[in-house]
Parts: C-alpha cells; structure tokens; sequence
C-alpha cells in the first residue's frame, strides 16, 4: 500500500507532471481523494487524466481505454480508470467536452466499453450505461418540448384552415382576375416598410381586400384560438398549467419557506422549516412572524397569479394584459396581399399566413421579454426585502435562515430569467425525429414530478410494441398524459409511491391509440363536493362546452383533456371511482405518425 497522504499532500502539479504518461499517476491521486477532500489535487487527477490522453497520440477520452489495451497495459488497471478515475465529475473538467450531454455521452460510451473487458462487473456497467442513455433519452423530450411552450400545432391548424377556407380563397383569386385589389409586387411592399408612410396603414376597401381580410383573420383565429391546438390553449397546457406555479412555489416549497391554504378562504398554514425556527420565540413574535409569513406566501402567490392569469394570454378584449399580441393591422395585410396574389391554392397562402404570424409574434417577444422578466424580478426582490425587514424589525436575527432566505432569493431571481426565456418563438426542427410510447410516458413522468414537488408515483406501464411517434404526436400525447398525472397529484390525496398504470393499446382499424389510467386515491380525499365537480366536468365534456374552461388554469384538468382528445367523432374520454381507493380515466386520442392527421368533430 502507497502512504498516498504523505505523497501528495501539499505537493505541486510541477512535482508531478513527470508522471502524468503512466496510468498509476491517476489511479494514486483518486486513491488519495478517497482519504482526503482536497480541491487542488482534485484539479491534478483532470491534469493527469488529459496527459495520459495525450501521451497515447493525443486522443479523445473515449478513446483512451483502446488505447491503453493496444499499449499492453494491465486490464484490472484500465478498469480502475475508467470505472472509478473518469467519472462524471472529472470529464466534466476535461478540455473540449463542452455540455453536460456530451460529458454524459462520452460517460455512457466509455462504460459500454469497459464492459466489453468481460470483467466480474460488466452486467454492472451495461445497467449504468442504460440508465444514463434512458436519461439522455428524457432530457432530449423534455428539451423539445421547453424548446416550444410557445408553440402552435401547425399540422392540425393547417388542416381544418386548409377545410374551411379553400373556397373563399379561390373565390379572391378570381376577384383578384377581374382586377380588383391588385398588389404591389411582394418586394415593393418590402421596400414600403422602410419608409412608412400614411399609406402603409391604409387598408384598401374593395370586395377582394374585404374577403382577403376575412381570410386571414379566420386563419389567424385558428392559429391563435383553436380548441386543441391553438397558441393560447398549447400556452394554457405548457405554462399556465402548473408550470408557473412550479417555477416560483415548486423551490419555496422544497425549502419550506412558504405556507399552503388548506381549502378556499383559509389562511396560510406555516411550513415545517417556519414552525421550528420560531419555536423557541415568545407567543407575541411567533405570532408576529406566522403573519409575516403569511403575507409572504399570499404576495408569492399574486405574482404566480399575475403572471398565470393575466400575462402569460394571447391579446384579447378578456385578457387585455395578455403578452402575446397578434392582429391583423395594415400591415400583416399588404404583406399578406403581396403573398396571396402569388399562391394559387390555400394550402400555400395558409402556410404562408403562420410565418407572417410567427414573425410579428417574434418581434414582439423580443422586446416583451425582458419587460416582463424585469418586473418579475423586481417584485420578487420587493417581496424577499419586506419579509426579511419585517422579521429583522422585531430583533429575531437567525444568520442560518437568513442564509436560508438570501439563498432563495437568489435561486428565484434566477428563475425570473427561466420563466422570461419561455417568451420566444420556437427555432428548434426535430422533423424525422421518432418517439417510441415508453419515451413518451418517461417525458410525462419526468415532467410533473420535476414540476411538482413532493410526487413520487410508482408509474408502471404496458404499451404497444414498436409504435413511433414523430414529433407532432409525442407533445400532442405527452401533453395528455402531463395532464392526467397532474390531475394524480393535485386530486388523489397521494403524492408519494401512488401505483398508477398505464395502458395504451393501438387499434390499426380506427387509428386510436386508447388509454386507461388507473391510480390510487385515498378514501378521505373524496367528498361529495369533489364527486359533484366530476359530474359537472363530465356532462360539461358530453356538451362539448369544455373550450373556454380548458382556458381556465385552475382545478382539474379535465377541461383541458377533453379539448385535445374530442378532436374526432370516433374519440372519447371517461372517468369514474372503480373503487372506493381506485380512479380510472380513460381516453383516446388519433394516432399521428408521419401521415395521418386528425378530421374534426
């Protein structure tokens, strides 16, 4: 046995650079951090690491281990290397790996390869490398779909616009034949924009412009108002849903900083971290503390409101706060003249239309975003230095929960940031990117237990085999399914090791993919007030008068379920107590590969 302390404690990376080509360099210095916790020579095992690559012809890390076998070095060696030495912490620290995907791929592939050594542990390092491409796997899903919580589903608005407005448009073309509301060439309307004039915002008055206006503005009611698919119900599903609330209470709660009401009208209960920091106080501070805290949460909570009920809306005459502000003005219609007048069928102008949408919707998110992510930071930082004063003015100094509280502060501000992030237009293409049913089921799994805290359900699930999805279908069905499951935490009354199974079964014949959702509800958590909520939601749904409550981003989300399953005639969805402790939904939704596509109610 080396004295490894006695080595290396102290020592200079001078001192060792020497013998940095041999493999026993690092193997010793990770020896030595087993004993010790020394940052430098942490920074010397990474120095040692990168110049045995490049003692063997300057390779990459995950060609080291052929390397070191082509070099005759000893196997139970290599694997002390690659097991313990290249772990994730130090190829984090290697020159070129860049993210933390590439570090973790890099991770991944070098256990494949120490695996195939066939030593006593290689059952070990294949079920490691799984986890971390399963991981790998589910970050990708859930960063497609963070990528587009702003997002239309352009296919299905595509669609029914294409349905409805065929004829009108063909109509125009005709007006348009007969002379009547002739454009400008679309590179002179361009060139117009540079030097706007009173004309520029004159809207002509002619039959063809009066019907083209009609058009478009149809076109943009589907791509902003759509039941399913339009810009405010995916930003309803995506971010008002839940996520808001996650993004700001989610850490508060986590840290126990912050009070729930127990019922509507209640007042805010004190977290556990509250209620023994003030423990030792007398009954006058405790008291003036609980209010304190109580009117922390309460001024928590009317940003989440702010920001869920007011802000995060497509512009309406209902949500005149609303940050996604879309019409068309004089504008959007010379540009949309110039275009129409070059397309001959409304499948080329409609696609034409959602860019022009997309543009100006950019343009304004460019300058809405750090507006809004200014004013959510100011108000938080408001909020922190009034709870923080208010307890400081009744002399309670308590430097850990005042770290405690500096710590959060901070963690929110950098939040605000997140939360301003979501206010851009998606840039990202997946097209021809496949998703098998697990991926999807792991992408909404991961989804709400990151989002909501304290929930570990205990998910199992039986699916069909070798059934893709591209990407139109996967956020389509992970939204459903991040939907039901968070319909699980809010209303079983059961957060933690809740069995809740998942089955799908795909009917060829109809194109329907048939969920049933069954999870565990305890019996306390059923009242006839809740039971009368679900008779109300179900004939509601039967109704189909569910689309201005899916808009709505409070209670269940069944509203918000039904809107993206009752897409078809041949699609249902149900829900009941199969027992007195069991919840089962079902629901079915249209099966969207690469070709099919929805045909509505």
């Amino acid at each position: 046995m080396l004295p490894v302390a006695e080595i290396f404690q102290g020592v200079k990376w001078a001192s060792l650079r020497h013998l940095a080509p041999s493999i026993d360099l690092a193997i010793a210095l990770d020896h030595y951090l087993r004993v010790v916790n020394d940052r430098k020579v942490r920074t010397y095992k990474r120095y040692a690491v990168d110049e045995l690559m490049k003692s063997h012809n300057e390779c990459r890390v995950v060609e080291l281990p052929d390397a070191l076998i082509t070099a005759g070095v000893e196997t139970g060696k290599i694997e002390y290397l690659l097991c313990h030495v290249c772990d994730i912490v130090t190829l984090e620290l290697l020159p070129g790996m860049g993210d933390s995907r590439k570090v973790l791929l890099a991770r991944s592939k070098i256990l494949r390869r120490l695996a195939a050594l066939h030593t006593k542990q290689e059952l070990a390092y294949l079920r490691e490398a799984s986890d971390i491409e399963d991981d790998l796997q589910v970050n990708d899903g859930l960063s497609v779909l963070d990528d587009s919580k702003v997002h239309v589903d352009e296919q299905a608005v595509l669609y029914f616009v294409n349905q409805e407005l065929a004829d009108d448009f063909q109509r125009y073309l005709k007006l348009v034949e007969s002379g009547l509301g002739l454009s400008d060439s679309l590179t002179d309307v361009m060139k117009s924009f540079e030097n706007l004039s009173a004309r520029s915002f004159q809207i002509p008055k002619n039959d063809a412009d009066d019907l083209l206006a009609e058009i478009v503005s149809s076109i943009l009611n589907r791509f902003l108002f759509d039941p399913a698919s339009g810009l405010d119900i995916i930003i309803s599903r995506r971010i008002r849903h839940g996520t808001i609330a996650s993004e700001i209470r989610g850490y508060l709660e986590a840290a126990e900083l912050i009070g729930q009401k127990p019922h509507a009208g209640a007042d805010y209960d004190v977290s556990k971290r509250i209620t023994n920091y003030i423990t030792k106080l007398e009954p006058k501070k405790r008291k003036f503390i609980i209010a304190a805290c109580s009117r922390f949460s309460e001024s928590i909570d009317q940003l989440i409101a702010l920001l869920r009920d007011e802000y995060f809306h497509v512009h309406s005459k209902a949500k005149a706060r609303g940050i996604f502000k879309l019409h068309v003005n004089p504008v959007v219609l010379s540009l949309a003249r110039g275009i129409a007048q070059r397309c001959q069928t409304i499948d080329q102008f409609s696609k034409e239309c959602l860019e022009i949408f997309w543009f100006f919707l950019s343009v304004r998110a460019e300058t809405t975003r750090p507006t809004v992510e200014t004013e959510i930071k100011k108000t938080l930082n408001s909020i922190f230095s009034k709870f923080c004063n208010e307890i400081r003015a009744i002399n309670v100094f308590d430097p850990e929960f005042f770290a405690c509280l500096q710590q959060a502060s901070e963690e929110l501000q950098r939040r605000a940031s997140t939360i301003g992030s979501w206010i851009r237009i998606p840039k990202t293409s997946v097209e021809g990117v496949s998703y098998s049913m697990q991926h999807v089921i792991d992408v909404a799994v991961a989804m709400v237990t990151g989002q909501r805290f304290g929930f570990h359900p205990i998910v199992k699930s039986v699916l069909p085999e070798n059934l893709k999805l591209d990407t139109h279908g996967f956020s389509l069905i992970v939204d459903a399914l991040y939907i039901a499951l968070d319909n699980v935490y809010q209303h079983s009354g059961k957060k933690i090791d809740n069995h809740i199974n998942i089955e799908a079964i795909f009917d060829e014949h109809t194109s329907l993919i048939s969920f049933t959702i069954t999870n565990e509800v305890v019996p306390n958590s059923r009242s006839t007030e809740k039971d009368a909520r679900l008779n109300t939601a179900r004939s509601v749904i039967q109704k189909r008068a569910y689309g201005e409550r899916a808009r709505l981003d409070r209670g269940s989300g069944l509203h918000k379920l039904a809107a993206i399953v009752m897409q078809s005639e041949k699609t249902n969805i149900s829900f009941e107590y199969i027992e007195p402790n069991l919840f089962q939904l079902k629901f079915d939704l249209v099966y969207i590969g690469f070709s099919n596509m929805p045909t509505e109610a």
